[in-house]
């Protein structure tokens, strides 16, 4: 069984499987369609394939109202006001996932022999997500502290950093997407740069990072940024990518990435953080 519920634009969560008051049923949630542009060619058979792409979802929730009727239909209306925002979260025995979408219209039939309301949901981003987010740390705080705990006169470790130079990223997702970088700077680091030892791609900064330094690289669809915080103060570092640089993109299975610093490589970690992409649930 599919477990669904909806969030609205103010944070407020609707759970049918919870809920007495509704019985649903959910289409639109198998992979979505995809346009294939192809062109003939004179005095050849069939045709060229020139380029594809995946379109927009659109779920259609059928919504039956079982008990205290009237309150339950203006309730949906609160949760899918049309044109506005909402996310929907899908669970079952293998997937916990979730998409964001607008609402297109909430049809109700007040008249009808057993109300029930049919609502339309267009996602312009036609993918799946994890709910929960994925993350590799390269280079890594080993913990000390366990018990039974005393501390000696010459004092005793807490945590020792330690630096792996490669790291293994897993997209356990049905297709490649984005992810987020986080570079953090222990002391002086210089130059650095980040390796996709698969693809040859390599992206980085002509940049200096102080201590404390965090650098944040998002390569997501629509979402591409390059930010420094330092000091509590965040800005803008796109201008300091090296030439040419690569928006890495997990594909699925193992990506296996790995940095060099011009200078600083022992002050120097950073982690991946992502969520897997589903086609369908």
């Amino acid at each position: 069984m599919l477990e669904l519920k909806v969030k609205n634009e103010k944070g407020q969560i609707l759970d049918f499987s919870q809920d007495p008051r509704y019985q649903v049923t959910a289409s639109g949630v198998s992979p979505a369609a995809a346009t294939v542009n192809v062109s003939k060619v004179a005095m050849n058979d069939g045709a060229k394939f020139n380029s594809s792409r995946v379109n927009e979802r659109n779920i259609v929730l059928m919504v039956y109202l079982v008990k205290d009727i009237a309150a339950a239909r203006l309730d949906l209306y609160r949760y899918f006001p049309p044109k506005h925002r909402c996310t929907l979260y899908l669970k079952n025995r293998l997937r916990d996932v979730c998409i964001d979408g607008y609402v297109e219209a909430v049809e109700c039939d007040l008249y009808g022999q057993g109300q029930a309301a049919q609502v339309s949901i267009l996602c312009p981003d036609p993918y799946f997500r994890a709910v929960r987010s994925s993350y590799v740390e390269i280079g890594k705080v080993l913990p000390l502290f366990e018990f039974p705990f005393a501390i000696s006169e010459e004092g005793r470790e807490l945590s020792q950093l330690y630096n792996e130079i490669v790291g293994t990223v897993l997209n356990e997702g049905d297709v490649a997407g984005g992810l987020t970088m986080e570079l953090r700077a222990t002391g002086k680091v210089t130059e650095p740069r980040i390796y996709n030892v698969q693809t040859r791609q390599v992206t980085g900064l002509h940049f200096e990072m102080q201590e404390g330094d965090r650098i944040i690289i998002n390569t997501n669809v629509g979402e591409k940024s390059v930010t420094l915080h330092r000091n509590g103060v965040t800005s803008n570092l796109i201008n300091r990518l090296i030439d040419h640089p690569a928006w890495f993109q997990l594909e699925t299975g193992a990506n296996i990435f790995t940095y060099k610093c011009g200078e600083g490589d022992e002050n120097f970690n950073m982690t991946f953080l992502f969520c897997a992409r589903y086609m369908g649930v």
